[in-house]
C-alpha cells in the first residue's frame, strides 16, 4: 500500500491492542496488537486474522484489507465502518420496526451460515459486535474468540457475552455451531422487544 494515511484518533483501547481511525482519503480501521502478551493470545490473533482474511469478501462481514506482523506488533486494517453498532440503534429507538427487525435477522444469519459452512464457529455474536454500514446493512465485526470448527464438530471452552451465551456453553458443556444460532434468536428477541430475555447479564466471559 503505497499512499499516505492521515491519523484521525483512536477510538478503542485494551490492555493488548488499540484501535485507530486513519484516511487516505478513505477511512480505515487499524488494530494494533503488542506482542509483548502470551504466546496462546498471540496465536489467538493470528488465528482471528486468518478467519477474517478468509471470509472478507462475504457482504455482511466486515472485510480484512491488509495485515503486517512486526517484532513488536500485529497490525491489521479493515474498512473503516462508522455509521455505530446495531446495539447503539437498538438503545435509541426501543423496538425496532419489523421490516427493519427482519432485514437485520435476514443479514446476521446469512453471514452465520458462511462461517458456518466455511468450518468456523463464531461465538460472540451480540449487538455490539454488528455495525451498520453507509447503506444500513450490517457488518459482523471482532472475530477475537472465533475459531475453526468442522461442521457438525463440538468444542467445551467457555467464552463469550453472558447475556447471548446458549446454555451448554454456560454449563461448560461440549457444544457446536448452533450456539451461534441461540445468540441470533436473543438478538432477535431482544430487537423486537425492546429488552433481553433475562436482564441483569452484562458482564463478559473471556
Amino acid at each position: 500500500m503505497s499512499q499516505k494515511l492521515l491519523r484521525h484518533k483512536t477510538v478503542f483501547k485494551r490492555a493488548t491492542s488499540h484501535i485507530r481511525v486513519q484516511s487516505s482519503p478513505l477511512c480505515y480501521a487499524f488494530c494494533y496488537c503488542h506482542q509483548v502478551c502470551s504466546l496462546d493470545s498471540v496465536r489467538q490473533v493470528k488465528q482471528e486474522v486468518m478467519i477474517q482474511h478468509v471470509c472478507s469478501h462475504h457482504p455482511f462481514i466486515a472485510p480484512l484489507t491488509h495485515f503486517w506482523q512486526t517484532r513488536k506488533l500485529l497490525i491489521i486494517m479493515t474498512e473503516y465502518i462508522g455509521y455505530g453498532e446495531l446495539h447503539q440503534l437498538w438503545r435509541s429507538l426501543g423496538r425496532l420496526p419489523e421490516q427493519l427487525l427482519s432485514l437485520y435477522v435476514a443479514e446476521i444469519a446469512l453471514a452465520l451460515d458462511f462461517l458456518h459452512n466455511a468450518g468456523i464457529i463464531y461465538r460472540d455474536l451480540k449487538m455490539e459486535n454488528i455495525l451498520l454500514d453507509v447503506d444500513g446493512h450490517i457488518k459482523l465485526i471482532d472475530f477475537g474468540l472465533s475459531r475453526w470448527l468442522t461442521y457438525g464438530g463440538h468444542t467445551s471452552t467457555i467464552c463469550g457475552t453472558l447475556q447471548f451465551m446458549a446454555p451448554e456453553v454456560l454449563k461448560g458443556e461440549e457444544y457446536g455451531h448452533p450456539a451461534d444460532w441461540w445468540s441470533l434468536g436473543i438478538i432477535a428477541y431482544s430487537l423486537y422487544l425492546g429488552h433481553y430475555p433475562v436482564s441483569g447479564y452484562d458482564d463478559h466471559v473471556t
